[in-house]
């Protein structure tokens, strides 16, 4: 027996306001896991699904008093006649809780003190954070479309719960290996917002995306025999975003069709993705290659930070109740850390351990988990808005602070102040009320220590290049990198067999030459010999100057760097730099930084006197601030000055182009170093210090508003 909606009309009839929190509600049940029946309540408007399987008259008169609707979850009392009441036992059990006042509006109680009546009056009102909602989200949804799904009806044999899940992870493993191995090819069709027309192409591959997303959810609502109510689209914060009403799933007595429900569109999801990476690879068209890469990204963001978070309230965290059997983890969550919290601070009394199911550690990490995960995502993005279009921002930013911060703390501040245990907890919410106003001011007026760091190019003006004069092979290597060296000392040698072989067949001549002028006799002929003898004397002279470009030599003191690999047997050709020599006498340098544009929040906060320091890669140079510049009020670049320390040309951290500003750098800091320490070449030079001239929320302003600099 299914019985849907047995007196929406008639409860409507009597008059909407004395219902909390909605007078449409679906009555059914389904068999638990010892196949008893079980009374399934639900409120088809806020999606929560309430069940037992007894106390009829007192379960209704509990969800329609103003009560919380979900504190009856699992409170199993048989029925007296192990039965199901009928459509008839129903209204008359309602219309009896009317006549009887159980039904009736609920009203301050003139008994009480002023006090508890506005605490009555104040759990009545509707929240303001709810009234802002509704104003973001609605529904727009058709039956019609609705029922051309559910005339869909695929015969299927029973899923279990673990056919599912292999099916799940099968399916995300392809994917993610897929994704992996072709993430260099996707890399640069990464989506951007630089124009309306990729704008319009990424929203509509995200709409398609949805669409097959809520469809697959239908589809298997009906493979498993599911009654779909509606189909539609929902507004959130001004963006459409399709949806399937399957609410009646929470009745399927298996798991593993519920679980197949909740998992159809992260599968379908997946599914996508794994064929996209199989198209993009495909074409060859850039605009179809754009596409399939939107859809691929939009699968991994969705399936990482959204649905496939059990993080935020998406598919993930619905297959996550049905596997720990708590379908309402998320309320029950927040209620155990508020009613924690009040209770430290004396403003409740001990813990409901039936209402928490005695499970307090999974609800503790899960509330505290997701709280932080949702003021995360929040705030990437806002960052992320901000820099779409700064007026969007500030409405965003508006609407999230106080959504997020402002309501809850307003509650709590009223639950504080209002608690019917003030008598006897007056010090302790005193001491927190007095904490929490302490901090408040600290995180708005207090100047925070802030570490930043940048990184920077060496650029040394004192330095030698040395370079191969000659192309020869290396015999010998007689430095290493990094050694002192005195002018004229042996850095590389070469092997000189050519020109060797060169010299001994000029030599050769030169005696053959001497030997045919012992016998000659006409004065012409010693003549023509001694000019030969001359040419092959300056031959030979030539050569042998030549024999000098074979041993490198250095050519002034100062520390030898090398700039390109070189080993023994290596050839090198001529005018081949190999290194650099630093001049020993040299103490000071400029060490130029280059500013990405993330950092410049922290570089503009950076005050002379304060300490800094630089890590080579070895060990932290301590400097001080020493001076400080800027040019057309934006900081680009940063010089520090060093002393006593030996500094190689290319040693850089690598920055893209896109991070850097695209002014030219100039000089905008000046820092005294007081170090011995040798910087070799391609070492990561990092630039570090404290700042301690911002309070926490001008750090958070400078951030979010980064990228519009």
């Amino acid at each position: 027996m299914a019985v849907e909606n047995y007196f929406s009309n008639d409860i409507h009839r009597f008059g909407r306001g004395a219902f909390r929190p909605s007078p449409w509600v679906t009555f059914n049940y389904r068999l638990d896991g010892e196949g008893r029946r079980v009374m399934m309540i639900y409120n088809t408007e806020c999606c929560k699904g309430l069940e037992v399987t007894g106390g009829l008259i007192p379960m209704l008169r509990s969800l329609f008093s103003g009560e919380a609707a979900i504190d009856i979850w699992n409170r199993r009392v048989d029925f007296l006649d192990d039965g199901l009441p009928t459509e008839i036992e129903f209204y008359q059990a309602i219309v009896s809780l009317f006549d009887g006042g159980y039904l009736q509006s609920r009203r301050a109680d003139t008994t009480a003190s002023p006090i508890e009546q506005r605490i009555q009056l104040e759990s009545e009102r509707k929240p303001l954070s709810q009234k802002l909602w509704s104003l973001f989200f609605f529904r727009l949804g058709s039956v019609a479309l609705a029922n051309w799904f559910n005339k869909v009806r695929p015969s299927a044999k029973y899923l279990s719960t673990t056919s599912v899940w292999a099916v799940f992870v099968l399916l995300g493993g392809a994917f993610g290996v897929a994704f992996y191995l072709n993430f260099a090819a996707l890399r640069p069709y990464l989506p951007n917002l630089s124009s309306y027309t990729q704008i319009g192409l990424l929203f509509l591959t995200y709409l398609m995306s949805k669409l097959l997303h809520e469809s697959a959810h239908a589809l298997a609502a009906r493979y498993v025999g599911v009654h779909v109510k509606k189909i539609g689209v929902m507004i959130l914060i001004l963006a459409p975003i399709p949806f399937v009403d399957a609410s009646e799933a929470v009745m399927n007595p298996s798991k593993g069709s519920r679980l197949m429900i909740i998992l159809a569109g992260m599968m379908s999801d997946i599914l996508l993705g794994f064929l996209c990476i199989l198209g993009f690879l495909w074409v060859e068209d850039s605009f179809y290659q754009t596409v399939f890469a939107n859809a691929v990204y939009i699968v991994v963001v969705s399936s990482l930070f959204f649905n496939g978070n059990p993080l935020l309230k998406f598919d993930a965290y619905y297959a996550l109740s049905e596997v720990v059997d708590y379908p309402d983890l998320y309320q029950r969550s927040r209620k155990f850390l508020t009613s924690t919290m009040a209770r430290w601070v004396g403003a409740a009394q001990a813990l409901d351990k039936t209402y928490f199911s005695g499970r307090p550690a999974l609800l503790g990490v899960y509330g505290v988990a997701s709280s932080i995960y949702a003021f995360a995502v929040t705030l990437i993005i806002a960052k992320y808005v901000f820099s779409l279009n700064e007026l969007v921002g500030y409405f965003y930013l508006l609407l999230a602070f106080l959504l997020i911060f402002l309501m809850p703390l307003k509650k709590a501040v009223v639950h504080l102040v209002m608690s019917p245990y003030k008598e006897e907890t007056r010090i302790m919410r005193g001491i927190m009320l007095l904490a929490l106003a302490g901090l408040l001011v600290a995180l708005a007026v207090v100047p925070l220590p802030w570490r930043s760091e940048v990184h920077g190019l060496v650029d040394i003006r004192s330095e030698r290049l040395v370079s191969s004069q000659t192309l020869a092979e290396v015999v010998s290597l007689e430095v290493q990198d990094g050694d002192f060296v005195r002018a004229g000392d042996v850095l590389v040698r070469l092997d000189p067999y050519q020109l060797n072989n060169l010299v001994e067949e000029q030599n050769a001549t030169l005696t053959a030459l001497n030997t045919q002028a012992l016998y000659l006799s006409e004065a012409a002929d010693r003549q023509m010999v001694d000019l030969k003898r001359a040419q092959l004397e300056e031959t030979l002279s030539v050569l042998n100057e030549k024999m000098t470009d074979y041993v490198i030599t250095a050519p002034m003191d100062g520390l030898f760097f090398f700039q390109t690999p070189v080993n023994e047997g290596q050839w090198l050709s001529a005018g081949q730099r190999i290194g650099i020599i630093n001049q020993s006498e040299q103490s000071t340098g400029t060490v130029r930084m280059l500013i990405p544009r993330a950092k410049l929040d922290a570089i503009a906060a950076i005050k002379a006197g304060e300490p800094a320091s630089i890590d080579a890669g070895l060990q932290n140079l301590g400097c001080v601030v020493e001076q400080i510049g800027e040019i057309g009020g934006l900081r680009t670049a940063v010089d520090v000055r060093y002393q006593n320390a030996m500094l190689a040309s290319g040693l850089a951290h690598e920055l893209q182009n896109s991070q850097l500003v695209t002014r030219e750098p100039v000089t905008v800091f000046r820092l005294q170093l007081n170090c011995e320490k040798v910087l070799r070449e391609q070492m990561p030079l990092r630039l570090t210090w404290w700042s301690r001239d911002q309070p926490l929320y001008v750090r958070f302003w400078n951030w979010l508003t980064a990228s519009n600099r």
